[in-house]
């Protein structure tokens, strides 16, 4: 990071934080809205796409509240001698939590994306689909597990140095740097491949083919949220990716790019992955009628008026 770059985060560090706290609160009330109006209503319960959706907005709550904890509170916790300094170092000031739950976000879109698929090209076999636990859970289970996976070599690369959090490329073999690589490579291809091929197929189907596959309206609606959830996704999601990817290359075969995490240009990136957990409920809220319905039901709960 240049001068002039350190000159201007340090400049509008004040407006940043004050920022940063207002769009991590808002996305942490309209999620945690989002999970009780879902739990409070059987019929979105019952619902795989709804339930989907919810996972996701819980998914979106933890990855604001570490957002939030990592530019606030992080900076000021010194860790304690002994074993708490390692756990402190690997797990939370790598902000391991908050990207592992970031890279679950991913696999939740895929999911979600999958699910309107099933629905758009099969919608004769989609009930039975939709009803399935084992199919539900696992997709939730497996989106949560794949997504700290994806960012393990976190927990590596912030070690404990002198009673301090330190970040470091270790001396490894070529075919662990090799791995360090790879690993987010292919966690960046593999699920825009899946997510990207399964879009275009129910883009052309909606577009194209909705009265020849007898598409219902309330399936149409479903599928352009979906739509729209995915491509604001991978607007605020693509530049992180994209970013990280060549700093772990410059990091790994020091080509000499000078790419650090703390540049303009990733703080940015980083901001971006920030607002996309706070539009995902607005535009889950938007969309979805059957919310809308549960979101009074919910709401008719705390009217003082109503027993009167």
């Amino acid at each position: 990071m240049n001068a002039t770059e350190a000159k201007f985060l340090e400049s509008t560090a004040g407006v940043q934080l004050v920022l940063t706290t207002a769009e991590n609160i808002i996305s942490m009330i309209a999620n945690l809205f989002l999970i009780l109006v879902y739990f409070s209503s059987n019929k979105l319960r019952a619902s795989l796409s709804n339930t989907l959706c919810a996972s996701l907005a819980s998914v979106d709550f933890l990855t604001s509240f570490f957002f939030m904890f990592k530019t606030i509170f992080l900076p000021y916790i010194k860790p304690w001698p002994g074993i708490w300094t390692t756990l402190f170092c690997h797990v939370l000031h790598s902000t391991f939590l908050m990207w592992a739950f970031v890279h679950s976000s991913w696999y939740h879109i895929v999911a979600i994306t999958f699910d309107r698929f099933i629905a758009v090209i099969y919608p004769h076999k989609y009930k039975a689909f939709s009803n399935s636990k084992y199919i539900r859970y696992s997709f939730i289970v497996f989106s949560h597990i794949l997504g700290g996976f994806s960012c393990g070599y976190l927990l590596v690369l912030t070690i404990e140095e002198n009673n301090e959090c330190v970040f470091y490329l270790p001396n490894w073999p070529r075919f662990l740097k090799m791995y360090l690589l790879v690993t987010f490579t292919t966690f960046v291809t593999f699920v825009s491949t899946i997510l990207w091929t399964l879009y275009s197929i129910i883009v052309y189907n909606v577009l194209f083919k909705s009265a020849k596959n007898k598409i219902t309206k309330s399936q149409q609606r479903a599928t352009t949220m979906c739509i729209i959830l995915v491509a604001e996704f991978c607007i605020c999601s693509y530049p992180n990716a994209v970013f990280v990817m060549l700093f772990i290359i410059d990091l790994v075969y020091e080509v000499g790019w000078g790419l650090t995490m703390d540049s303009t240009m990733f703080v940015i990136t980083v901001q971006f992955i920030a607002a996309s957990s706070f539009i995902n409920p607005i535009i889950y809220m938007i969309f979805n009628r059957s919310f809308h319905s549960a979101m009074f039901s919910f709401l008719s709960r705390f009217n003082p008026f109503k027993s009167m």
